[in-house]
């Protein structure tokens, strides 16, 4: 995964620049909200926010749990 994720990251900080109803979510323990930390202009700063933001990252994936947090808080907007 760590070879794909830089090229992911920057994909999606494209998609969130071009496309500002966009939304982005990274789920492993929990439901994280990304979208805040990819929207900065710089995508180094970008990644570095992402980074503050999912802490805890594998530390196993609950994947039941955050889509039904995702489809509770955020699936219908």
């Amino acid at each position: 995964m760590s070879l794909y994720a830089p090229v992911f990251l920057r994909f999606m900080h494209g998609v969130l620049d071009a496309f500002f109803e966009a939304e982005a979510f990274v789920f492993h323990t929990r439901l994280i909200h990304i979208s805040p930390a990819l929207r900065e202009k710089d995508v180094t700063r970008a990644v570095e926010r992402l980074s503050l933001v999912a802490t805890g990252m594998g530390g196993g994936t609950r994947i039941g749990d955050s889509l039904a947090t995702f489809n509770r808080w955020h699936a219908a907007a």
